[in-house]
Order: structure tokens, then C-alpha cells, then sequence
């Protein structure tokens, strides 16, 4: 985990700043965009439901920046300890 292994990188994330975000974004943004095109099992309630995943660039181009505009929202950023999934 790129925070985990950087402690000086998750105070800036944290912070807000932007060199950090860049980098958080750079390091991240491959692995969301596989998730989303690949797709993924998720609960819902007691159902097990499948996402199949983007096939058009432009949707999966604003999930990608959706994803991430939630995830560096401040109390998001705040909440993450670098440990645990990062979830908003």
C-alpha cells in the first residue's frame, strides 16, 4: 500500500495538497480503471449482485474521476488511516 509504506505522502494526502493527490492518483487510477472494466461482485443487502463493467471509454473515464472525487473529498481523506480500504 503505497500510504501504508510512505508516512510522510499519507500526512500530505491527508492535508490535501496536491503534489500528494497527483501522486495518490497516478499510483491508484490503473487499478480503478481495471476494477471498472473487469466489473466486480458486491452485496446488496442479502443479495450477491454483479457490476460487469464499463465498455465505453467515456463512462468509465467519468467513473474513474467520480471515484476519485469522492475519494479526496476532505472528510474522506481525514478518515483514511492508511491502513484499512479506503472507503468514503
Amino acid at each position: 500500500m503505497l500510504l501504508l509504506e510512505n508516512p510522510n505522502l499519507l500526512e500530505d494526502f491527508r492535508a490535501g495538497r496536491p503534489a500528494a493527490l497527483a501522486q495518490v492518483f497516478s499510483h491508484y487510477s490503473p487499478e480503478v480503471e481495471r476494477a471498472l472494466t473487469r466489473g466486480f461482485p458486491f452485496l446488496d443487502g442479502e443479495r450477491s449482485l454483479r457490476f460487469f463493467g464499463f465498455s465505453r471509454s467515456y463512462e468509465l473515464s467519468d467513473a474513474v474521476q467520480d471515484t476519485f472525487l469522492k475519494a479526496f473529498q476532505p472528510a474522506a481523506r481525514l478518515a483514511f488511516n492508511g491502513t484499512t480500504p479506503h472507503k468514503p
